[in-house]
């Protein structure tokens, strides 16, 4: 089986709008479904949020002002903030976010590249707090 690290060496190739795009997708999925999966999904996110807002595209000025669901409706079409901002994601500890994350992978909740971009964030949450994840 695939690790969170080997995945998030693939998603680092992406770019940055399709991981954005890809993530939105995966957390309107989640809305309804997992709460504990859409905040792992929102993390993970933010981590490509940062990486847009290091960059000079049209959403990188609102990259650095906004948290990811505000962000959204200009990743995608397809978010509605008055369904999908109902929504919330939860306090969790970063084991329990480890969790989640590393459930997504083995149960292979989204397909390939939406997982690749979700380790690759998750994993950059996750060091960015001096955490290593023992797989």
């Amino acid at each position: 089986m695939q690790t969170i690290e080997s995945l998030a060496k693939h998603g680092e190739q992406y770019d940055v709008m399709t991981a954005l795009k890809l993530l939105t997708i995966a957390y309107m999925e989640m809305c309804g479904i997992s709460t504990g999966f859409r905040t792992a999904v929102f993390y993970a996110a933010d981590e490509w949020q940062n990486r847009l807002a290091s960059m000079n595209l049209p959403l990188s000025e609102m990259a650095k002002n906004v948290r990811p669901h505000e962000l959204m409706p200009y990743i995608t079409d397809e978010y509605d903030p008055k369904i999908y901002d109902e929504y919330d994601i939860a306090i969790m500890q970063d084991d329990e976010l480890l969790y989640c994350c590393r459930q997504i992978v083995e149960e292979k909740v989204f397909d390939e590249p939406t997982t690749e971009v979700l380790c690759w964030g998750f994993l950059n949450y996750y060091k960015s707090n001096r955490y290593k994840i023992g797989d």
